[in-house]
């Protein structure tokens, strides 16, 4: 259960996030949306293979693919090139949202991937994990909505676990 409330804290400011990059302009907001989307999706999603494990509704042992870490370094290479196409200024033709699009599902398959490949035994370790996750995109949320309530209490959630 506190798994889901990890994931779902994620999800909204992942939502957050991709409603808020419609509207900026601004280099540091252009970062805290995404850090916002990319910690949320993570959490989001990797707390759903959490539960799905917990639940049995997985089986609990670890899976592998091969050349797993360099899948995930890959996709964090592919997440850091997109955070700076969309930062960076392009021609009229591309729509810089796609960036933000792709981003997002990189990150979604990144939290799969890196929760896949844990057993079910060090589940508790990993939802303590995912609920720190959670109070860091909660405090990027804040902080690109400018609301202080969300930056102390993200801060406090993503300090605690």
């Amino acid at each position: 259960m506190v798994g889901l409330l990890n994931g779902f804290g994620g999800l909204a400011a992942a939502l957050a996030g991709l409603a808020t990059a419609f509207d900026i302009s601004e280099l540091v907001e252009q970062i805290e949306t995404e850090l916002a989307i990319f910690i949320g999706a993570i959490t989001f999603f990797g707390s759903i293979i959490a539960c799905l494990k917990l639940a049995s509704y997985m089986p609990s042992r670890p899976i592998m693919l091969p050349l797993r870490n360099y899948l995930n370094i890959l996709m964090l290479v592919v997440i850091g090139v997109l955070m700076w196409a969309f930062i960076a200024p392009g021609d009229e033709s591309t729509n810089p949202m796609n960036y933000i699009y792709v981003m997002a599902a990189v990150s979604s398959v990144l939290g799969i991937h890196l929760i896949i490949a844990i057993g079910g035994g060090d589940m508790p370790v990993v939802v303590s994990m995912l609920n720190s996750y959670s109070g860091w995109a909660t405090a990027a949320a804040g902080f690109m909505l400018n609301s202080d309530i969300l930056i102390i209490t993200g801060s406090l959630v993503g300090t605690r676990a």
